[in-house]
């Protein structure tokens, strides 16, 4: 159920969080990477709980933080083309221009393009004016738009064809507000869509492009205050330790894939010996030689360069599930066929 609350009354811990599901998976991976371990901690919490609140008080929010980014509280300021003329001095003028040229003529719905399915656009626009539709019709693809059109109340359908065909210069400030809206909307509704099991598939995601450090850092803290969360949060990631999970022959697939001994060897620096044995076990009698005899050489190392290794090596997994070269089994009921 939505919590009652306004987008004012929030703490800006719980906008920080809404805020990051909004963003690209290794954009908000940045963001979490510089923040202290006990904020992480906090904002994955966080997370977790942005699903109790209602779309209206998300959207608020998103607005907020356009507002900044705007220029309302952190100092932007307008750049007009004499401002970029001013920055690009050294450019050839003929290139400047061309750049200014295509600047001017940025489409402002160009995230519709990559809209295939017109029904959540359907239930957005439905409730506007003729006139609005026909903007946003007229910077769709035409199949695209043509389905939605077909699938509006006839007398609409009509007044927005009729629209299109007048459709007039709008202001531009209109146009830069109606396209944000609908942004928003569309991001709000594709979140609307997200329970509790996608939820923490998306902290996972996070979690899973974030340093070993930082995971280590936020399940430290998940264990000890929500062990179901972690367990749940666990099941949708792939960490180093699971390669034990692995079957032989998926694990030598990964290991085939794998050119470079000395990552492996680092990845294993100071790990269990039950870890060793599985991988030495799923490489030829040769290559088990040189990883022994690269272990021995292998002096002190510093520990963010072990996690970077073994960092490497479950994206690497990760890469290849993904691509169906190999896959991994969760869970006691995740039977393979």
């Amino acid at each position: 159920m939505a919590t009652e609350v306004n987008a004012v009354e929030l703490m800006p811990k719980q906008k920080a969080a809404m805020i990051l599901w909004f963003l690209d998976e290794e954009v908000a991976s940045e963001v979490v990477e510089i923040l202290p371990d006990m904020e992480k901690q906090v904002l994955a919490r966080e997370m977790l709980q942005t699903k109790n609140f209602s779309l209206e008080i998300i959207e608020d929010v998103m607005w907020e933080f356009l507002g900044e980014l705007q220029g309302g509280n952190i100092g932007l300021r307008d750049f007009d083309r004499n401002h970029i003329r001013r920055l690009f001095k050294n450019m050839l003028p003929e290139q400047l221009d061309a750049l200014l040229q295509d600047i001017s003529e940025e489409d402002p719905f160009d995230f519709l393009h990559s809209v295939t399915d017109v029904s959540s656009l359907l239930t957005i626009l439905s409730e506007e004016s003729p006139q609005t539709i026909a903007m946003v019709v007229s910077y769709m693809k035409p199949d695209v738009a043509s389905e939605l059109l077909e699938s509006l109340p006839e007398k609409k359908m009509i007044e927005t064809i009729v629209g299109i065909a007048k459709l007039e210069q709008f202001d531009s400030e209109i146009i830069h507000n109606v396209s944000e809206l609908l942004r928003i909307k569309l991001d709000t509704m594709a979140y609307s869509s997200i329970n509790k099991t996608d939820g923490v598939k998306n902290v996972a995601n996070i979690l899973n492009n974030v340093s070993r450090s930082t995971e280590r850092a936020v399940f430290e803290y998940l264990d000890v205050n929500d062990t179901s969360l972690a367990n749940l949060v666990k099941q949708q990631m792939f960490v180093f330790e699971d390669i034990l999970l692995l079957d032989d022959r998926t694990l030598q697939t990964v290991l085939a894939e794998i050119q470079d001994n000395v990552m492996i060897v680092k990845a294993l620096k100071g790990e269990k010996e039950e870890i060793k044995e599985k991988i030495y076990s799923c490489v030829s009698k040769s290559r088990k030689d040189l990883l022994l005899e690269e272990m021995e050489s292998l002096g002190p190392m510093k520990v963010s360069e072990v996690e970077k290794a073994q960092q490497d090596i479950t994206h690497l997994i990760k890469t290849l599930e993904r691509q169906g070269t190999i896959v991994i089994q969760r869970g006691e009921e995740d039977d393979l066929i």
